[in-house]
């Protein structure tokens, strides 16, 4: 995973809409008392990180908080959210973001960060192609260089797709053999 890759404030919904977790939660650092239901599980979420200690981080944090959460190959968190506890996930989630400072704005790219960034992205897109895997469409270059150095948003999700039809291990997978 490219360190400083748009998916370290992105978790992927498994039959859900895309969330950027930086900009849609505003949750202040109270942690949620609710605890994980037993019952079935009905998405999955996988949430690419940067390198250093943020999945172990946040693993650690939201197992703290009654969750199934591991730190995944490449760098990535997992964690089985039971659909009807959507909200308590979100407000812990948001607490340890919160928590470790993971709620913070990156600083802006300049044009050779966010080119560098995009050939990243399309070097896995064509990989996870060659792969066999299903990539939504990129849209215009200039609109995700635009999005990269705004916010850090190539408005792109290379694994999109492989999260919608075949869940969080699959782009786990997926994130390894066609890392950015």
């Amino acid at each position: 995973m490219h360190p400083l890759s748009p998916l370290t404030r992105r978790p992927i919904l498994q039959g859900a809409s895309l969330l950027l977790l930086s900009l849609s939660l505003s949750v202040g650092a109270a942690c949620s008392s609710a605890e994980p239901q037993s019952g079935q599980v009905s998405s999955q979420r996988s949430v690419a990180a940067d390198p250093g200690d943020y999945a172990q981080l946040m693993s650690e944090c939201l197992s703290a908080r009654g969750w199934n959460a591991r730190a995944a190959d490449g760098g990535g968190l997992e964690v089985e959210v039971p659909v009807e506890q959507d909200d308590a996930y979100l407000r812990d989630l948001e607490a340890c973001r919160t928590e470790f400072g993971y709620d913070r704005p990156l600083a802006p790219l300049d044009a050779s960060g966010a080119e560098e960034i995009l050939v990243a992205m399309e070097q896995a897109a064509e990989c996870l192609r060659e792969s066999g895997y299903s990539v939504p469409e990129q849209p215009s270059r200039q609109t995700s260089l635009d999005g990269l150095m705004t916010d850090r948003d190539p408005r792109w999700e290379i694994y999109a797709d492989i999260a919608r039809n075949q869940g969080g291990e699959a782009v786990s997978r997926a994130q390894s053999q066609c890392p950015y």
